[in-house]
């Protein structure tokens, strides 16, 4: 098993806390135009922890996120709990597919399909539930807008990338402190 310091666990926490923040932050925010549409800013640390860290740390982030964020907001269990479930799911492995098999793919690039397959999945959800296949016509508008959500989220994650604040944190703070 994969021994982690003290200061990793710590500053994966701080990811994962910042990631819930901006999650209910942004769910007050409201939709102008189309309903349901969100900029994704959680995704920052979801994608940067894949670049950062690791997939699993990333992993955690992300499920942690989805079921706190629920919780918070009254909608865990609900159509609303399982479309960000199944869209984070997908929007992950598509990220990870990317990150992994080409290591030189741009964050941007990267945010941008996770973007896209994060609103495949809510549409997938959302014909489920409301057993209409009519609501996949509103798929090539959020997949637009996702494309550019998607390119501020990778700008974002390639800002703080370039910034090299994460490796010089573990570096800088690493004591060889394992639990």
């Amino acid at each position: 098993m994969k021994k982690y310091s003290l200061r990793r666990i710590a500053l994966i926490s701080v990811m994962t806390a910042l990631a819930i923040a901006l999650g209910v932050v942004e769910s007050f925010i409201p939709s102008v135009g189309i309903p349901g549409v969100k900029f994704g800013l959680a995704n920052i640390l979801i994608l940067l922890a894949m670049y950062e860290l690791n997939i699993l740390d990333a992993a955690i982030i992300s499920i942690i996120r989805i079921f706190i964020v629920s919780l918070i907001r009254g909608t865990i269990f609900t159509m609303g709990f399982y479309m960000s479930l199944v869209g984070g799911i997908l929007s992950f492995l598509g990220m990870l597919l990317f990150v992994k098999c080409f290591k030189n793919f741009s964050p941007i690039a990267a945010s941008v399909i996770g973007a896209i397959l994060h609103v495949t999945g809510q549409i997938l959800i959302a014909i489920a539930f409301m057993e209409t296949p009519y609501i996949g016509y509103y798929l090539p508008v959020l997949g637009l807008i996702a494309i550019g959500t998607g390119i501020l989220v990778g700008l974002c994650v390639k800002g703080i990338m370039d910034s090299h604040i994460i490796p010089n944190i573990l570096k800088k703070y690493d004591n060889n402190e394992q639990i």
